[in-house]
């Protein structure tokens, strides 16, 4: 069985039969670093005036390797008196040239809110750039602040650091499959939720008019009864008070003096038997009527307790 060729990398020269160029490097650092920056290298400072210095680093652009062993000062051009704009630092790999080196790009005039000019990747042109900060240029300024200064080493859009020696894994298909299957179960759940909600709510507002209606004829009921009770306690009350005038007569005055001294009387006579032990009481027979003497007076017993 025929086997394909493969391409590797690297072997001594044996009579000149392995032979490897700047290429062969490109293509063996490629897989094996990112493209960027390694962190904590190559930070862009404010210096003075219109100056910002790049701290020493090294960085991988696109297989091509840039190290600088010295701090690089960038000059930025003046400032517009009117209109401000965004400069970016950057490190580009031109083929051409065959050169990696620190440079700026200066911003265009976009009015009040400037956006920095995006960086060149051109296999074409055989242009590669990563911005290292973006750099806020107000108008009139003549000198550059440290927080005029946006850090873009991080922002793998348009630089990164190189954190790993490989790429890392691409999850994108994981993560759109798994966004989309969330999706879905986030609508499902959504709807399941709004319709549990919508069965409680009719559930509650049915047992709040049921209620409503229980104690709308509770309340009535009370009323009624209320009203039933008094009628019956006034027109109770209403026949003492006539009874009360039928028995005083038109002289109330004089019937209740009466019926005051008959109440005095009756306890004086209780009085008498209980303290001089001389009690008397009618007759009555064993139907209980009233025996009484010829001449229609009570028949009377007399007696008395005994004393211990």
């Amino acid at each position: 069985m025929a086997m394909a060729d493969g391409y590797g990398l690297f072997w001594n020269s044996n009579s000149g039969d392995r032979k490897y160029d700047a290429q062969s490097f490109e293509k063996w650092l490629k897989k094996f670093f990112t493209s960027g920056v390694f962190e904590g290298d190559l930070q862009v400072l404010a210096s003075s005036g219109m100056t910002v210095q790049v701290q020493t680093g090294y960085s991988n652009v696109n297989g091509k390797v840039g190290l600088f062993e010295s701090a690089t000062n960038v000059t930025l051009s003046a400032a517009n008196s009117r209109y401000p704009r965004v400069d970016t630092i950057i490190i580009e790999r031109n083929d051409v040239n065959r050169v990696i080196q620190i440079d700026k790009v200066t911003g265009a005039y976009t009015g009040e809110n400037p956006q920095p000019t995006a960086p060149i990747w051109d296999e074409t042109q055989g242009i590669y750039q990563l911005v290292l900060a973006q750099i806020y240029v107000g108008a009139g300024v003549s000198s550059i602040s440290q927080e005029d200064i946006t850090d873009k080493r991080a922002d793998t859009d348009v630089c990164g650091y190189i954190a790993g020696t490989v790429n890392e894994m691409d999850f994108s298909q994981f993560t759109a499959q798994f966004e989309q299957y969330f999706a879905g179960f986030k609508a499902g759940t959504l709807a399941d939720v709004t319709q549990w909600f919508a069965d409680r709510k009719n559930k509650f507002e049915t047992w709040q008019s049921g209620q409503e209606t229980a104690l709308a004829a509770w309340q009535e009921n009370r009323e009624d009864n209320y009203e039933a009770w008094y009628s019956m306690q006034r027109t109770s009350f209403l026949n003492w008070v006539r009874e009360m005038q039928e028995a005083m007569g038109e002289d109330p005055s004089s019937a209740i003096i009466a019926l005051t001294q008959e109440l005095d009387e009756r306890l004086g006579l209780l009085e008498h038997m209980v303290i001089q032990n001389d009690i008397t009481c009618p007759i009555t027979d064993d139907d209980g009527a009233l025996l009484v003497c010829d001449d229609d007076s009570a028949l009377l017993a007399e007696m008395s307790y005994k004393m211990a």
